[in-house]
């Protein structure tokens, strides 16, 4: 039996003993199928609750390009990453957190709300309504309107 799987989106198969493209060479990094970009190499911290020693420790580790600066950025802000794929073309891209959360990376402002249009019918509309409710009557107590409330309310007075 043959394990397949794919290496910066080029296909790569377990044959023999050891992971080959498609070419019959040896993985070794190549530049991004989508892209045409190289990984950039960055060194994370890889959590104990991830590490086969049960210590935290720094890894140098291959990122796909086009997202090595959400990457970076979430790291360097203190919210760990734990994988990381741009998608190549073929399916969103994504990166899991260390705490369990997943951020999904749509190519463009169509995609996301094609996205939002299959999730959001399963709110049902009453819960929708009663959270934006909440939310205002949170920002008017607390005497700080945020942006959502102010949204909000000029929602409810477009509907008048």
């Amino acid at each position: 039996m043959t394990a397949r799987s794919q290496s910066n989106g080029h296909p790569i198969s377990f044959k023999d003993g050891a992971w080959r493209h498609t070419d019959g060479k040896p993985v070794e990094p190549r530049p991004c199928r989508h892209c045409g970009k190289p990984e950039v190499h960055m060194e994370l911290v890889i959590p104990a609750n991830l590490s086969h020693t049960g210590k935290a420790y720094r890894k140098p580790v291959g990122i796909d390009a086009c997202i090595a600066p959400l990457v970076k950025a979430l790291n360097d802000g203190g919210i760990a990453t734990i994988a990381s794929c741009c998608g190549h073309g073929d399916q969103p891209g994504n990166i899991a957190l260390a705490d369990g959360r997943e951020l999904i990376i749509l190519p463009d402002f169509e995609a996301a709300r094609a996205m939002d249009a299959m999730l959001l019918p399963r709110w049902p509309r009453r819960l929708w309504n009663w959270i934006k409710a909440e939310a205002t009557m949170w920002a008017v107590l607390l005497g700080r309107p945020t942006s959502s409330a102010v949204w909000i309310d000029k929602e409810q007075s477009n509907a008048h």
